[in-house]
């Protein structure tokens, strides 16, 4: 059955679980121990996320509806559909991004829209809806935020916007506001991302890639947020660097390592990079893994050592630095010297 959509629970207290989604609407939990399956939505699933503290779990469907999980009763053993709510109705448009911004507030976005739902008052379940901001592009492939939830980015064909979602925009939700926060756009003209990826470090360095439909990466890192607020092109080599000479299809996947100083990418001829950040321009400091030989569609970190990839029936997990390596194969050879 095909998978379509991933994600790995940020608690850190989960340091190995992911979900993921497919075409059957079945969302599944894998962890260390086994994969479990959630109730399902009876449609195909298009994004899931937890939220940040890991007890509740979010499905968007191609036909737009979006399902919230109790997830922390789920883990204490129920295990019926009364953990699952149904918290937006159907309206014929795929969901492609459902994030929770607080326990109250989702972001969601469709192929040309940027909306907030707000949780309403009990016995209420459906969720009360506002347009954020129409998407100016003519195609969206994909998007990202921080881990803070205050930068929203959107790509695909011709450019790539960024929004402000902070607590001002949250405070600011209602009928007839402006809540419009676009504060720049890297510019692409004849140039279709499939990718995009954004990360702000500990030290406020603002890290963002984009992937071509050629297999071409640009990477820009910024002291500040000025590339967030001032635009720029990906020709403009104040902040961009191109690398063209890494993957040789187009790309699949770009995940930021939160922790670690280090990027992976993937590709639809199946290959995985991982980049050293301190060095992003050494091929000599890419760890180049190899799946199974099926295209790889999504890739997500489910700790700071250890990545997982979809493929399209499948789904494979591969450590992510030579530290984790190092320890695989030594507990390997341990294993193989008490036979």
């Amino acid at each position: 059955i095909e998978n379509t959509a991933l994600a790995s629970n940020p608690d850190p207290k989960k340091k190995h679980e992911y979900a993921y989604g497919d075409k059957n609407g079945r969302i599944h939990i894998r962890n260390e121990q086994h994969t479990e399956t959630l109730p399902s939505t009876g449609q195909e699933i298009k994004s899931v996320s937890f939220s940040t503290d890991g007890n509740r779990f979010y499905a968007a469907t191609k036909k737009g509806a979006i399902f919230k999980y109790d997830y922390a009763n789920y883990r204490a053993g129920i295990k019926s559909d009364s953990i699952k709510t149904q918290i937006r109705k159907e309206d014929g448009t795929p969901v492609y991004f459902v994030r929770e911004w607080d326990e109250k507030h989702l972001l969601i976005c469709n192929t040309n829209e940027i909306r907030f739902l707000c949780k309403p008052e009990a016995p209420d379940t459906v969720y009360q809806e506002f347009k954020y901001a129409q998407i100016d592009l003519p195609a969206v492939r994909r998007t990202d935020w921080t881990a803070d939830h205050n930068w929203f980015l959107a790509t695909g064909q011709d450019g790539t916007v960024i929004y402000r979602v902070d607590s001002s925009v949250i405070n600011n939700l209602g009928p007839n506001k402006s809540n419009i926060r676009e504060t720049a756009r890297i510019m692409h003209p004849n140039t279709t991302m499939t990718c995009v990826a954004i990360k702000i470090d500990s030290i406020g360095k603002v890290w963002l890639a984009l992937g071509s439909e050629e297999g071409k990466i640009w990477l820009a890192a910024a002291k500040n947020l000025s590339l967030l607020t001032d635009g720029c092109s990906i020709d403009d080599t104040k902040w961009f660097t191109p690398y063209s000479n890494v993957h040789e299809t187009s790309i699949s996947g770009i995940r930021f390592n939160e922790k670690l100083p280090q990027m992976a990418t993937s590709d639809a001829y199946g290959f995985v990079y991982f980049w050293n950040l301190n060095n992003p321009g050494a091929a000599y400091d890419r760890i180049r893994v190899r799946g199974r030989g099926e295209s790889i569609t999504t890739i997500a970190y489910i700790n700071p050592d250890e990545l997982v990839a979809f493929e399209t029936i499948s789904v494979w997990e591969v450590k992510a630095n030579i530290r984790a390596l190092k320890e695989e194969v030594e507990n390997l050879v341990k294993h193989k010297m008490r036979q």
